[in-house]
């Protein structure tokens, strides 16, 4: 809430409710400003994507430190 806050503060996204429902708009040009956002969004999901992806590849292949620190 606290970045929804922010962005709404700098006048770079609106709120509109309608029927009890609450959307956010973009205001403007304003997805540029957005992008640094988006950006590091990306990037975490992308790492958190990494590591699920590593930890069931190592469920099936478990490996023993030794093995593990050689792979590196």
């Amino acid at each position: 809430m606290k970045v929804l806050a922010y962005l709404h503060d700098r006048n770079i996204i609106s709120s509109i409710e309608r029927d009890e429902q609450v959307s956010i708009e973009i205001k403007g040009k304003s997805n540029k400003k957005l992008k640094p956002f988006a950006d590091l969004i990306h990037n975490y999901l992308e790492s958190t994507w990494i590591v699920i992806r590593s930890c069931l590849y190592l469920k099936k292949n478990p490996l023993i430190k030794k093995d593990w620190l050689r792979k590196e």
